[in-house]
């Protein structure tokens, strides 16, 4: 009896993959499919084709043996890896900040509020604030006159000993050539108890905020602004001064800044959009999640924006509505370019729109 032949089955899947693949990346370049996740929602069509390419063969090749090609197969399974990444990286940057900013922090249980309240401290011309909180939000507002005002909200369970503790809680404050609020750390109960502070800050006190699980919020604060998280979303409007902002897992989110702004993430989008012309510089970096840049036409600014894995997506600009895919890049200038706005994201779109 003749010795069989062998046919391998996996090749021909192998290229039909390929073309499928490519002609998606390139509809999607061309904005014909504007979402990425359709690439990975596609990637059981693999499978189905190396099972009816090996039973096809069989058919057709009933006096040879028909192996899966070992080397096709590999590709094929680092295609779906591939697609698999691009998926994630999206949802992460459209997700992650909704997620982290829905941790119920205020927990169901802790339903006990303690309010305590700081006697207004005078502020010395110069003096700086530093704010340091471990679980909780801190928000900053405008102070009606030129005192400093603290509130603390302190949430515990309604009875046991962490909410003894809670009674004896609040912040600690000193004051020298920098004013310093602290919450102390509650040892033994730090799921137990949390502290809201809400601060009242006199125009142009520079600012210096570090929290690690909760929310920063500021609104209508005239002075340079200095914010560290760690989990949870950094919210800033209509800060008058300069902005510096940088979070470990969370969003970023300015509105209508009136100076210099620099954002970076490693996991969760920054958002910047203004109402009025943008004329300063603006450097907005995230690692995994989306960057998104809006501001008026009469803004006068360079646009430097660069995506490593995903596309730069641009409305509102004269011969830029089509731009490139995954791995892109966009440079544009408003007026004179008196501004510069750098947008670079590792993982994830960058979004640019122009009104």
């Amino acid at each position: 009896m003749a010795a069989k032949g062998t046919v391998k089955a996996g090749p021909i899947t192998l290229a039909f993959g390929l073309i499928l693949g490519g002609l998606l990346i390139l509809l999607y370049n061309f904005h014909v499919i504007t979402r990425p996740e359709v690439l990975w929602k596609l990637w059981p069509l693999l499978l189905i084709g190396l099972g009816a390419e090996y039973f096809l063969k069989r058919a057709l090749n009933r006096e040879e043996e028909v192996q899966i090609h070992a080397a096709s197969v590999i590709l094929i399974v680092m295609i779906i890896l591939a697609g698999g990444a691009l998926y994630a990286a999206t949802f992460a940057g459209r997700n992650l900040d909704r997620i982290i900013s829905g941790i119920p922090w205020h927990q169901a249980e802790l339903t006990h509020t303690t309010t305590w309240t700081a006697n207004a401290i005078d502020v010395k011309p110069g003096q700086k604030l530093s704010i340091e909180n471990r679980r909780g939000k801190i928000e900053l507002l405008p102070a009606a006159g030129g005192k400093l005002e603290v509130k603390a909200l302190i949430h515990s369970p309604e009875s046991g000993p962490a909410r003894d503790l809670a009674g004896t809680l609040k912040p600690e404050i000193s004051s020298g050539d920098a004013i310093f609020i602290r919450v102390p750390e509650n040892t033994g109960f730090n799921h137990r108890i949390y502290t809201d502070l809400e601060v009242r800050v006199p125009e142009g006190m520079d600012i210096d905020v570090e929290n690690t699980a909760g929310r920063v919020v500021a609104e209508d604060v005239y002075a340079d602004l200095k914010v560290s998280g760690t989990a949870g979303a950094i919210e800033l409007t209509r800060i008058g001064g300069d902005i510096e902002a940088r979070n470990n897992a969370g969003g970023i989110f300015v509105k209508d800044p009136g100076g210099d702004v620099t954002a970076g993430t490693n996991a969760g989008s920054i958002t910047l959009s203004s109402a009025r012309p943008l004329a300063k510089n603006y450097e907005l970096r995230s690692d995994t999640g989306r960057v998104v840049f809006q501001l008026p036409r009469e803004s006068d600014l360079s646009i430097n924006a660069e995506s490593s894995i995903g596309p730069v997506l641009v409305s509102g600009l004269p011969g830029a509505a089509k731009t490139p895919g995954p791995g892109s890049s966009f440079n544009y200038k408003l007026g004179e370019g008196k501004g510069s706005a750098v947008l670079r994201v590792a993982t994830g779109a960058i979004n640019i729109s122009v009104r």
